[in-house]
């Protein structure tokens, strides 16, 4: 629930700008941004008081319960030791780079990881969940691809394969969201497809083992580091799109086990004898079915995520300067070694986020154990 209420509410709570604005007769929620769009009356007018939300004359505005008004950098201000006071306020963590205070800091930065562990955790789940499910289940009914299907399939990888190939050669990332949601329509299409009983029997569970096994010998780290080498600011989605697709893997591979093993249960085997469409018995048994089990699996994965974005972070290749992480906090301490806190307390909350959710995995564990 505390990490729930970071990643929703953080800002009602936290923050550099307020979270609600009234400027030109139009009302500007900011509740998961520091800045509004581009191109916007606000925009305008903060460029013109270089970003200083006090100086704007607007008709509400409404800040964080604790904030520091606009006041996020202090040059007068660095590198203070927790428990110091300046100018700017009480620092309970001290300061770092630029005089900002670190505990401000830590709380953002840990609603950013939160954030991009669980957009993660939400694209594995939506990819892998389902082809893990889809081809033990139809490899078992002895599948058949009919000359339509077949036709079908490969038009969608090839317009799969057109939109990886612009990706790649403009260099935007942005083109990943037109990828996933097309990866996801494409699933459901095949899996809603009417077949008919004849055609070619085709292997789906050897070929989606074998290629499983191939991409996994892939270590995420590595991909990571190749395809952030290329992006030229990379975003909470961006990652999160990056992260999501790798992870589906080990979401499928597990979601295979499960269904390879549900499938010969009772209740399924009755479903199949009374005529029930596959696809009605993949939707509505087998997916709930096998989502419920793999509850342990998912919170491994939100620690495991975690990590990964506080070490790219930490690297420098993460997030951009401007939005802040706990790993691109400690980044800035090999600027000023002596500055021992500003890895400490990063590392602790880093530290605090995986062993909850490893926590939550053992006590998962050990309930179905039980």
């Amino acid at each position: 629930m505390t990490f729930l209420l970071i990643v929703l509410f953080l800002k009602f709570f936290v923050g550099y700008s307020p979270f609600l604005i009234q400027f030109d007769q139009k009302s500007y929620w900011m509740i998961w941004t520091d800045e509004p769009k581009d191109g916007t009356a606000l925009k305008a007018e903060l460029l013109k008081v270089q970003y200083d939300y006090t100086k704007i004359k607007s008709d509400l505005i409404l800040w964080p319960l604790l904030s520091k008004g606009s006041n996020r950098y202090n040059s007068n201000a660095e590198w203070k030791k927790p428990f110091s006071s300046s100018d700017g306020g009480f620092h309970f963590f001290g300061t770092f780079e630029l005089g900002q205070d670190l505990f401000f800091s830590c709380l953002l930065g840990m609603q950013k990881s939160l954030s991009i562990a669980l957009l993660s955790i939400m694209i594995a789940l939506s990819l892998g969940l389902p082809l893990g499910v889809s081809a033990p289940f139809l490899q078992i009914r002895k599948f058949r691809l009919s000359l339509s299907f077949l036709i079908l399939a490969f038009s969608i990888l090839f317009i799969l394969f057109y939109f990886i190939l612009i990706t790649v050669e403009l260099k935007s990332i942005s083109n990943l969201g037109g990828i996933f949601f097309l990866v996801v329509m494409s699933m459901i299409i095949l899996l809603l497809y009417n077949k008919e009983n004849k055609g070619i029997t085709v292997p789906l569970d050897s070929i989606f083992i074998n290629g499983l096994l191939i991409v996994k010998s892939i270590p995420m780290m590595l991909i990571l580091l190749l395809l952030l080498q290329w992006i030229e600011k990379p975003g909470i989605m961006s990652l999160s799109l990056i992260i999501g697709i790798y992870l589906s893997l080990g979401i499928a591979k597990y979601a295979r086990y499960l269904t390879m093993s549900m499938s010969q249960e009772n209740y399924i085997q009755s479903l199949i004898s009374l005529g029930y469409k596959d696809r009605r018995i993949i939707l509505f048994h087998l997916i709930p079915s096998v989502f419920k089990n793999l509850v342990p699996l998912i919170s491994l994965y939100i620690a495991s995520v975690i990590l990964v974005e506080a070490s790219i972070s930490f690297l420098g290749l993460g997030l951009p300067i401007e939005e802040l992480s706990l790993g691109s906090i400690m980044h800035t301490a090999r600027s000023n070694t002596a500055a021992w806190w500003v890895v400490l307390f990063p590392g602790l909350c880093v530290f605090w986020m995986v062993h909850c959710f490893q926590r939550l995995n053992s006590m998962n564990w050990e309930k179905d154990s039980l």
